[in-house]
């Protein structure tokens, strides 16, 4: 198994948070869209990375374009792979 594409790790402070947008967006938390995001959006990247290995299909393939997976993600939205 190879799990990649998790981001650039850095290390920061306590107060410190990340201000840009980088990522694949079907492994992206919701953090990373409001460009405030700490090293926990990580969780949620190997969390989604989990769920596609786990049922073999992409997170969030039910969405034809990038903004059809932001509206979920921001919104809370699970991809349709969890119901598998």
């Amino acid at each position: 198994v190879k799990i990649g594409d998790l981001g650039l790790a850095t290390i920061v402070g306590k107060t410190h948070a990340a201000h840009s947008l980088l990522g694949t967006p079907e492994y992206m938390a919701p953090e990373l869209y409001e460009e405030n995001y700490n090293e926990l959006v990580d969780i949620y990247s190997f969390g989604i990375s989990l769920l596609e290995m786990a049922t073999m299909e992409i997170p969030y393939s039910e969405c034809d374009s990038i903004v059809k997976i932001y509206k979920k993600v921001t919104t809370g939205v699970k991809p349709q792979a969890f119901e598998k």
